[in-house]
């Protein structure tokens, strides 16, 4: 797209032509979006705490939702139970050996960690790491993506005024 000179500028030609590109607008295309959630792939929702029936039904919303149980999936593949989420409590015995064995360091699933906002480094790392289920949403991929990023928390005024007064104190 041109915009057009007006006389003046037109008639001096090396002006006129510099000017003229400078007043042309670039074509604009179409944002990336750099979606990373891979639809195919099911989360595994690792818990440290019961999940509210609300979220729970959310969940079912977007997909198929199961719960691990060692009595009955003791030998049964990751690969060979269907679901879109996964969720194993991390407070029993039998399912951290179950994420020992299957699920870590398994890059064919998604994993997050569903815990309290007291809870700190448990020792593992995890795509994310929430104490509250993301908010409904138009689809499942935005679901997930939400999900599986490191939600963005509020910056806290004590943690702030203590780190500064720990500065002023060491200088």
């Amino acid at each position: 797209m041109n915009i057009e000179l007006p006389a003046v500028i037109s008639t001096v030609g090396p002006i006129a032509s510099a000017v003229s590109s400078l007043l042309t607008v670039p074509e604009i295309s179409a944002p990336l979006v750099n979606v990373d959630i891979n639809q195919e792939k099911p989360v595994i929702i690792l818990i440290t705490r019961d999940i509210l029936k609300a979220d729970r039904k959310l969940l079912s919303h977007y997909g198929v939702v199961r719960d691990y149980d060692s009595a009955i999936h003791l030998n049964l593949a990751l690969s060979a139970m269907q679901f879109h989420y996964l969720i194993v409590d991390l407070r029993e015995g039998s399912h951290r050996l179950f994420y020992q064995k299957s699920i870590a360091n398994n890059p064919d699933y998604h994993q997050v960690l569903y815990k309290w906002s007291w809870e700190n480094d448990l020792g593992l790392s995890f795509e994310s790491e929430f104490s509250e289920f993301p908010t409904v949403q138009p689809s499942k991929v935005d679901y997930d993506k939400l999900l599986c990023s490191t939600p963005i928390t509020a910056p806290s005024a004590c943690v702030s005024f203590f780190g500064g007064l720990l500065k002023c104190m060491q200088a």
